[in-house]
């Protein structure tokens, strides 16, 4: 029910839609059909091209540029620090066994270009980054490292 008047002693009285395929959180057969159509549209305008160059590049600046997370709220930063620690070398262990799988099962044409090429250096830099960044407790490098690691993403 939506109240057309804004006198509340007038009578409430419900809105009744024209054309029940544009209804926006309808689950009847039109709605569902006129969906599909939507979809189905061929998007290979000029207009169409441009909008995906632009969310192109406005996605590469969101990985470049922004730093994601936050800081902690807790006053105590031991189990902060001991958890990045742990991840830390996670990662670094999970990197050289990696590259250890790539070069010895002789995998580099199949995946391993992807991952040692695609972002040159990326895979290897962000864990010395990172444990440079904690070792100096430079907040910079950290973030650097967190956009690093989403580019891998």
């Amino acid at each position: 029910m939506i109240d057309i008047h804004n006198d509340p002693s007038q009578k409430s009285k419900t809105v009744k839609l024209v054309d029940k395929a544009r209804r926006a959180f309808s689950i009847s057969i039109e709605s569902s059909k006129a969906f599909e159509l939507a979809i189905r549209k061929p998007r290979n305008k000029n207009k169409h091209k441009w909008t995906r160059v632009r969310a192109q590049i406005y996605g590469l600046y969101l990985l470049l540029m922004k730093h994601f997370g936050s800081p902690t709220s807790t006053n105590d930063l031991n189990i902060v620090f001991a958890l990045f620690a742990a991840v830390l070398t996670m990662d670094i262990i999970l990197l050289v066994n990696y590259t250890y799988h790539i070069f010895i099962s002789q995998k580099f044409n199949e995946f391993g270009w992807a991952f040692m090429l695609l972002w040159p250096g990326i895979p290897y830099l962000s864990p010395l980054i990172a444990f440079v960044g904690a070792f100096l407790g430079n907040v910079n490098l950290l973030k650097m490292t967190g956009s690093m690691n989403s580019m891998m993403i």
